[in-house]
């Protein structure tokens, strides 16, 4: 009797154990862990800033002072030698007192300079030591500060806006202002729009010179007085200043887009300068927007990455063997290490490839298999 019973015993026991094996393997015994499906999104990085405005222009003036009467709508596009205002002539006891750019406006090319011999001693010390993988970061920053060399040896310093004086007068005893050249006829002047020559957006210590003053349109001039602004064409330069963090989501030659006036345009960026812990960034402007002949600010959203894609959390992503990838629930909800490939970060989301991507192995490409559209992704695998 006891012989069947000891047996029946024994096989329950392993039957038992058998059971537990299988269910600490399906994860019944594990801590719960969050997850949540890998979906196609629109991720962008994108932030709020004040761009200063830059255009080649003519500032337009007559040799007598008076009051004026403007001959063509503002905005209007002129072609050379067009009759743009008139000025009857009158008596004044004041003199214009020009506006002159001062040297105080200069960024401090001494320090400039010393920033740049700093980075070649600092390359050719990396290239003596072998460490390449650091080089590229040190030629990033010479190619910054040389925007800035290469300016000022140009000038020597600051240089003014173009500007054309009108001395012509007509049949009528007016003096006629004609344009010097074709272009977009702007009639919001600003004492210091003699600064604003897109030559000078790498030289201007922005820390040390403020925008004076909103621009106005003058109907009562004094002689040598600038009150028209002569356009060249519609290609304007928004300046913005970031700080070394946000510089990282810019590059050279690559168009991003912007808010600006109620309207989204698609500057390139075409130039980025070091001022100290910050950094200027150029961005040209080939379109028409709002507004674009007379701002001299403006109140921007910048976004200088955006990308659809495979999306997952970043804090999802560990390292394995010095492999990047995440921890994907299988059936039976077995977790299983997946390689993927970061194609961008947007703060505590980024996008990957999806399905498989390609790896460099000596000189072949291997196909790896990745994160496919609604995996499920282990939120925080290393808790």
């Amino acid at each position: 009797m006891m012989k069947p019973f000891l047996g029946r015993l024994i096989m329950l026991v392993i039957v038992a154990v058998l059971v537990l094996i299988v269910l600490n393997q399906i994860g019944v015994f594990k801590p719960q862990m969050s997850s949540y499906p890998a979906e196609i999104k629109l991720l962008k990085n994108e932030f709020v800033t004040d761009a200063i405005i830059f255009r080649n222009e003519a500032l337009v003036m007559a040799d007598q002072g008076g009051d004026v009467t403007f001959m063509v709508e503002d905005g209007e596009r002129v072609p050379q030698g067009s009759l743009i205002a008139t000025i009857t002539p009158s008596e004044s006891s004041q003199a214009y007192q020009p506006f002159s750019l001062s040297d105080d406006w200069l960024i401090d090319m001494e320090l400039i300079e010393q920033e740049y011999t700093a980075a070649q001693d600092q390359l050719a010390y990396l290239v003596k030591e072998s460490r390449l993988s650091e080089v590229d970061p040190v030629k990033v920053q010479l190619d910054q500060l040389l925007t800035i060399r290469n300016a000022y040896q140009q000038s020597s310093g600051l240089v003014p806006q173009e500007t054309a004086l009108a001395t012509e007068v007509g049949s009528d005893g007016k003096i006629h202002v004609t344009a010097p050249h074709g272009g977009i006829v702007g009639y919001t002047v600003a004492e210091d729009d003699l600064l604003y020559n897109p030559f000078n957006i790498p030289l201007i210590d922005y820390n040390q010179y403020k925008v004076k003053q909103e621009g106005q349109i003058l109907r009562r001039v004094l002689a040598n007085q600038p009150f028209i602004r002569l356009v060249s064409n519609r290609e304007t330069y928004l300046v913005i200043r970031v700080d070394e963090t946000t510089l990282k989501q810019f590059t050279l030659g690559r168009r991003i887009d912007v808010d600006i006036n109620g309207q989204t345009i698609r500057p390139v960026v075409t130039n980025i300068f070091k001022h100290g812990k910050e950094y200027g960034i150029q961005l040209t402007v080939l379109e028409e927007y709002n507004n674009d002949y007379n701002d001299r600010t403006s109140r921007i959203t910048v976004i200088p990455q955006q990308l659809e894609g495979l999306a997952i959390k970043t804090s999802s992503l560990v390292e394995q063997d010095k492999v990047m990838g995440v921890y994907v629930l299988k059936k039976g909800y077995r977790s299983e290490f997946v390689p993927v490939k970061v194609l961008g970060f947007f703060g505590n989301e980024a996008i990957i490839a999806s399905d498989n991507f390609l790896v460099s192995e000596g000189s072949e490409s291997v196909v790896v298999p990745t994160v496919n559209l609604y995996d499920e992704i282990l939120e925080e695998p290393n808790q």
